[in-house]
């Protein structure tokens, strides 16, 4: 009984926030591992690594509230070096509350890399189709209650809205990577030379296309546009280093706007042989610290395997420190990413320009 009209007071809920969407624009669905869903982050990331690549990425958001936010997004990207050129195939369903109000995406992404003597531009699109439907017969309503001991009927007064609406979404995205060459200095010695600083700095435009996504058409309710600012290094600590395995740090942040509100994330990454771990800080609004902030734990794992293969495994979970604290049980997510970098489309061995083939370093 008590979890009927806890239903109840789900449905009443979600049926008020339909009912003012037209005051309302909520913003995008954001991943803690950014660079784990980077053609998600920017599409300017697609074929990146040599050869085809899939990643697979699920996020479970405030489990401990009964009707969690999940998130599943999925690619598959290959590097087409005889055209210079990324071509990937993107997936996403985000499903969120009791009602599973849920949006389906399915679309292509580009993205094509100029030669340059120093370092390497990307610029990337993607466009892909759109689908947000509610799940009606989830619901549950006032009259469909016939007596106390809470036995139903389907039948209600309640209208159901439009089935779904569709349209099409699209993004552009631009980053510009490279390299530069750290020097530490020693008593007696000078300066020497030490690891190579690699780094990376992107801008994203997503739903410049600005479509309307209303349920029950009332008023029009537009897509906003949202910006992503991304940036971060890779910086190896020469004072560890045992052949080919050196411990590396790696600070990055992201930083989102839309709609008027903006949400800043920011950390660093600690390396070594493959495995890392990292702790980064989220705020709603940068710099203030009376908001609902989380602090971000994760690691994983990446595995070289023959002929230039890798996997990748990782996990993080979100852990809020101010407003609804941890009694929703944060945000989990799992990621995977698969690289055969020995698969080549064109028979030509030809590549990028020589700075086009700057190594990922797991995350960019």
């Amino acid at each position: 009984m008590r979890k009927i009209y806890r239903r109840i007071w789900t449905t009443i809920k979600i049926i008020i926030i339909l009912l003012i969407a037209s005051q309302l624009q909520a913003q995008d669905p954001s991943f803690s591992q950014f660079y784990a869903a980077r053609t998600y982050l920017n599409p300017a990331f697609t074929g990146i690594q040599p050869g085809v690549t899939f990643s697979a990425n699920m996020r479970d958001q405030w489990a401990g509230v009964g009707n969690s936010f999940r998130t599943y997004y999925a690619s598959l990207e290959l590097q087409e070096p005889a055209f210079n050129s990324g071509i990937g195939l993107t997936m996403m369903k985000d499903q969120s509350g009791a009602a599973a109000l849920t949006t389906d995406y399915i679309g292509m992404a580009y993205s094509y890399s100029p030669g340059l003597e120093n370092g390497s531009l990307h610029i990337g699109f993607r466009s892909g189709w759109v689908n947000k439907y509610l799940d009606w017969d989830r619901l549950i309503f006032p009259d469909q209650i016939t007596n106390p001991l809470g036995e139903m009927t389907t039948a209600t007064m309640a209208q159901n809205p439009a089935q779904n609406v569709s349209y099409i979404d699209t993004g552009v995205g631009i980053m510009y990577r490279f390299q530069k060459k750290t020097r530490r200095k020693t008593r007696g010695q000078g300066s020497r030379s030490s690891m190579m600083m690699h780094n990376s700095i992107g801008l994203t435009i997503n739903h410049i296309t600005n479509t309307d996504e209303s349920l029950y058409g009332f008023e029009s309710v537009r897509v906003p546009i949202r910006f992503t600012l991304h940036a971060g290094s890779v910086i190896g600590l020469d004072f560890y280093k045992r052949g080919k395995q050196t411990l590396a740090w790696s600070p990055n942040l992201k930083l989102d706007y839309q709609n008027g509100i903006s949400a800043l994330t920011a950390g660093l990454y600690m390396m070594y042989n493959g495995f890392y771990f990292g702790a980064f800080y989220q705020s709603e609004q940068p710099l203030d610290f009376s908001d609902t902030n989380a602090i971000i734990f994760n690691g994983g794992i990446e595995i070289t395997m023959p002929n230039d293969n890798t996997f990748h495994i990782g996990y993080s979970y979100d852990a809020n420190t101010t407003g609804i604290g941890t009694r929703t049980y944060g945000a989990h997510e799992i990621t995977t990413k698969f690289n055969f970098g020995d698969i080549r489309l064109s028979p030509t061995r030809k590549r990028y320009g020589k700075n086009r083939s700057l190594k990922c370093h797991l995350f960019f």
